[in-house]
């Protein structure tokens, strides 16, 4: 938990948009923290550089630590529906946080976008 401590520093967040609404560009320059919400073995398999990996079951633990986020949250997964789930929850936390879908999905939008190769 002491590397995601590190990500975060305090802010007041306020609730996103729905996901079909993510202007790439915006929460990339305002530094998006990427969030990988499968298990870890499949994290492991492979993920997203850059990404964090904390599973759709425990993302109620860190939620004190995602809530002081200096920045925009992008959840994937491997299914729309988590990934959906994930944003919600941290949304309805008062977190700024986007549903970005299937890493497929995700990872084709930010390397359209440059921040990913």
């Amino acid at each position: 938990m002491s590397r995601l401590l590190s990500i975060f520093k305090k802010k007041s967040i306020t609730v996103s948009p729905n996901a079909e609404s993510i202007d790439y560009n915006d929460i990339i320059e305002r530094g998006v923290l990427l969030i990988d919400i499968r298990s870890p073995r499949e994290y492991q398999k492979a993920h997203l550089p850059r990404a964090i990996n904390i599973p759709l079951s425990k993302l109620s633990k860190v939620t004190d630590v995602l809530g002081t986020a200096a920045r925009p949250i992008l959840c994937y997964g491997d299914q729309n529906y988590s990934s959906y789930q994930a944003a919600t929850y941290l949304q309805n936390q008062g977190i700024e946080c986007y549903h970005g879908g299937d890493i497929d999905d995700v990872e084709a939008a930010l390397v359209e976008h440059q921040y990913i190769r």
